[in-house]
């Protein structure tokens, strides 16, 4: 009997990395050590953020990227290949003075334990051009691959929540504004 992946946009963004786990019986992954694979992927994700805090964004990034990863980055393009990741996070560092953490909330392993994933939370604080310190934060998911090295990032993706400045906006008096400007 054939078994099939359940529907939905999640579920369509994981059957690209499950596909080869959807149709599987249960092997030993499954059922002596899913519990220790999905903690194991979650110590991952934590290291990755620890070593971001610690030595710097793009050492991490360089270190957990897997070499045919893709990252879609709030506001930007998709980037492909750990090259281009890595670059991309070094040049939007520059010298300014940044701090990146996040924090894993829930982590998922395939049946056959060579694929995950984990999402979390993220904060980030850098100082602007005028000095004042910028803050935000956001959602952030990575899909794993397990290989003989550990685990590594195969899709790195990020949503950064309302910026907080939305809040302070008066809107009436925008929309008040506009209406004065109609015919």
């Amino acid at each position: 009997m054939k078994q099939y992946c359940p529907s939905g946009l999640l579920a369509g963004l994981l059957l690209a990395l499950f596909a080869g786990a959807c149709g599987q019986a249960p092997n030993e992954a499954t059922t002596a050590g899913a519990a220790e694979l999905r903690e194991e992927l979650l110590q991952a994700d934590r290291d990755f953020s620890a070593l971001a805090f610690e030595a710097g964004v793009a050492q991490a990034y360089a270190r957990f990227i897997a070499a045919d990863a893709v990252q879609l980055p709030d506001g930007g393009m998709p980037l492909n290949g750990k090259q281009a990741i890595v670059e991309n996070v070094a040049k939007s560092l520059g010298d300014v003075e940044f701090s990146l953490s996040w924090d894993p909330v829930d982590a998922q392993v395939s049946a056959s334990g060579d694929l995950g994933y984990t999402w979390g939370y993220y904060y980030v604080e850098t100082m602007g051009e005028d000095g004042e310190l910028y803050a935000a934060e956001g959602k952030y998911a990575n899909f794993w691959r397990r290989g003989a090295d550990g685990w590594e990032v195969l899709l790195d993706i990020s949503n950064q929540n309302e910026p907080p400045f939305l809040d302070e906006l008066e809107f009436d008096a925008l929309l008040e504004e506009e209406a004065a400007e109609l015919p």
